[in-house]
């Protein structure tokens, strides 16, 4: 049995990076990585851009505005342009984000002016602005606007749009091979009910929902405790070049119908198998062929938390993305104790009186509403006991990390 450290450090060390890229359009790219530097193709702005609804005139006439006002000679709104150019006494009636008329150099705010009859306009007091923005002023054509290795954000991806850039080059992402396994396992949508001694499958629609937003995922189904089964849906899945890894559930403990893990042994090599950890004991990392192969326990608790502490960041590490681990501060709501193993406990975060607390919601590993109702999780010492009011520090789930990736997921 090996520390959570040296297992997440073997891991580290064993899987490769993702070399491979593509180019895709940028309203596909959010959240992807840029696999080169991107250059502007255009300024932005392209032209000397109106900042506010007024009156282009030249600076020079600013005196003779005030005095006897300027004859407005078009208008024009966002979009448009006019073939008319402003001589001495003359202006145009621009809107915001229109182009500056030719011969102008500023703009003068429709608040800082009144009409004299129909057509002219007098200027009501000193103006120091231009109120107009240059060309490229924004990012100019050429310019750097996204480094290799930037992840594309909404706002990014909208500086893309703006510099001419309809495509971008990103690394491509990494392809993740599921197998659930467990002779007890019914899939939610065969719809036929339990019967004595059945399960509905979580596992599958956990890992699918935690990674479908950041990698590749291809489902290979439920399978049997059989080992001829489990090694010809395992082969298919080696055999498979649209995958890079394999992520198994189920196997991985030491009872009779505990195959899984066996099997990697006997085709490949066993990188490891069992972590002093709670839950995530038989948490297991092997390799057949070219092909590693995270294990991760069957009870839903135990996956959903190994995968989210050990694998995850690592997973987001060889897809050149970065894993924001964010922790919170939080006072015990009550005493927490661990056993001979160190302690992967989730937490409820609450805010009460001002101040954030946190409740332990772990039931036992097979209990799924232990981190259905949890915020984040603490990784606690063996053999500790801490106290009531005693401050933890919570590291948060991914789906907290990320809300507006998981905020509406029927909307995909």
């Amino acid at each position: 049995m090996i520390s959570f450290k040296e297992a997440r450090d073997i891991v580290d060390r064993g899987l490769p990076e993702v070399d491979a890229t593509e180019e895709i359009e940028i309203d596909k790219a959010l959240m992807r990585v840029c696999s080169r530097d991107v250059f502007a193709r255009e300024n932005v702005l392209n032209f000397n851009r109106c900042a506010v609804d007024g009156f282009a005139m030249r600076s020079e006439d600013i005196k003779l505005a005030q005095e006897k006002g300027l004859k407005v000679l078009d208008s024009i709104d966002a979009g448009e342009t006019t073939g008319m150019e402003v001589g001495r006494g003359e202006c145009i009636q621009v809107a915001t984000g229109c182009v500056l008329p030719q011969n102008c150099d500023m703009v003068v705010m429709v608040e800082d002016t009144r009409f004299l009859g129909k057509d002219k306009i007098v200027v009501l007091k000193k103006i120091r602005r231009r109120n107009f923005d240059d060309i490229g002023s924004d990012v100019k054509e050429g310019e750097r606007v996204l480094s290799k290795g930037e992840a594309l954000t909404p706002a990014k991806i909208g500086l893309l749009a703006a510099s001419g850039n309809a495509k971008v080059e990103v690394y491509r992402k990494l392809r993740i091979g599921l197998i659930i396994t467990g002779d007890e396992l019914i899939d939610i949508k065969d719809q036929k009910g339990l019967v004595d001694g059945k399960i509905y499958d979580s596992n599958s629609y956990i890992i699918k929902a935690i990674l479908r937003n950041f990698f590749n995922v291809k489902h290979y189904g439920i399978v049997k405790d059989e080992k001829k089964v489990i090694e010809k849906t395992l082969e298919e899945a080696l055999k498979d070049n649209t995958i890079d890894i394999i992520i198994m559930t189920g196997g991985t403990s030491m009872g009779e119908k505990d195959l899984v893990y066996k099997i990697i042994e006997e085709k490949g090599d066993m990188l490891f198998h069992k972590v002093f950890i709670k839950p995530g004991k038989p948490t297991f990392f092997g390799k057949i062929k070219d092909k590693f192969i995270l294990g991760l326990p069957g009870n839903p608790t135990s996956a959903f938390i190994i995968q989210e502490a050990l694998f995850l960041p690592i997973l987001f590490k060889k897809s050149h993305m970065v894993f924001k681990q964010k922790r919170i501060s939080a006072i015990l709501k009550e005493d927490v104790e661990t056993g001979e193993r160190d302690s992967l406990i989730p937490f409820k975060l609450k805010e009460e009186t001002g101040k954030l607390f946190a409740k332990n919601t772990f039931k036992h590993s097979g209990a799924i509403s232990s981190v259905s109702d949890a915020d984040g999780y603490a990784m606690v010492p063996a053999n500790s006991k801490l106290k009531k009011g005693e401050k933890i520090d919570i590291s948060l789930f991914l789906f907290r990390l990320y809300p507006e990736l998981y905020s509406c997921q029927a909307c995909h």
